[in-house]
């Protein structure tokens, strides 16, 4: 017996040290030392420009890890893909606005043999206080979901971002599949069953459309664009509202020239208000406030509020210019 009863006793100690870890759990920026940072500029070989090509009309995009990704970071997909025959796991999300439809950290991009062809704007995170060199590079093939690119242009960020709990690093994420792969298609996130469905022709399906705008914005020198729906916080707007679905946050994130009606950095939105949707009791945070600069769009929506609230599906069709929402 006692055996037994030291092995349950192991075990519930396991478990509740695992439990500790998930709770402790958050992201990390670290910058890569200046001899990393020089090796990186010392590969940089300027080439030819070279068409990207996509094979495949359709993909179901999923990950082993999203089990515990989706408890972590609600409303957030994890993709495994294969880029130059390598495995990996990119993050899904419509807020990575670079021109490149890839965004991979340096120590992914040397591990999959990325060729690397200039060096590009710096990019800051939305952390308040950090700037990270970029490079442009190249993937001369990329795997996902049934899909498959090849001459795929890439933006490595010269940065580590890491899972790290109690000084522990549990996971390091390998970068970001970002709009301008998505707007390609009409994707589905299917939250229930943690999975993407991406088709190169327009949604067929039920639910409640709204219109989705195309716009664009100018962010530290660079053209960005974004796509948006239109919204009214408290019967006030309309405003561009974006849904970012790398967003956990079950909070309504709200640009300072919108938020100082309310005269406080958090506070309460009684109603949101997205054509026939309307989402009620959200707690909301000046997000100028929050990161020491104002931001360009109006009003952010993560899918991790979509959660919160109770959807199942969002379809966000870029060919039709739709977004659905499903309970």
């Amino acid at each position: 017996m006692i055996p037994w009863l030291v092995l349950i006793g192991l075990t519930i100690v396991f478990a509740g040290f695992f439990v500790l870890l998930l709770t402790q759990a958050q992201l990390v920026w670290e910058p890569l030392t200046p001899q990393e940072l020089e090796a990186l500029r010392q590969s940089v070989r300027p080439q030819p420009h070279q068409e990207l090509v996509f094979h495949g009309s359709e993909g179901a995009l999923s990950s082993r890890w999203n089990w515990i990704s989706s408890r972590l970071f609600p409303g957030v997909l994890l993709a495994d893909a294969k880029i130059n025959e390598r495995s990996l796991t990119l993050a899904v999300d419509t807020g990575v606005l670079t021109d490149e439809p890839i965004l991979l950290y340096a120590p992914t991009a040397q591990a999959v043999g990325l060729r690397l062809t200039a060096e590009s704007s710096p990019l800051s995170p939305p952390e308040p206080g950090l700037t990270f060199p970029t490079f442009q590079g190249v993937a001369d093939k990329l795997e996902l979901g049934g899909l498959v690119a090849y001459h795929v242009p890439v933006r490595v960020v010269a940065a580590h971002h890491r899972l790290k709990s109690l000084g522990l690093s549990l996971f390091s994420l390998n970068g970001f599949i970002g709009l301008s792969f998505l707007e390609r298609f009409a994707a589905t996130w299917d939250f229930e069953h943690h999975r993407l469905l991406i088709r190169r022709q327009p949604w067929e399906g039920s639910g409640l459309a709204l219109s989705l705008h195309k716009a664009e914005l100018e962010h530290e020198g660079e053209r960005e664009r974004f796509y948006y729906v239109e919204g009214f916080l408290d019967g006030q707007g309309p405003y561009q509202v974006l849904i970012d679905t790398g967003a956990s946050s079950p909070v309504l994130l709200v640009a300072g020239r919108v938020a100082q009606a309310y005269g406080q950095k958090r506070f309460h939105v009684r109603r949101l208000k997205l054509g026939e949707i309307e989402l009620e009791d959200l707690p909301a945070i000046n997000l100028a406030a929050e990161l020491g600069r104002e931001v360009p769009i109006d009003v952010i929506v993560g899918t991790g509020l979509l959660r919160a609230k109770g959807f199942k599906r969002l379809t966000v069709d870029f060919l039709a210019a739709k977004l659905y929402l499903e309970r």
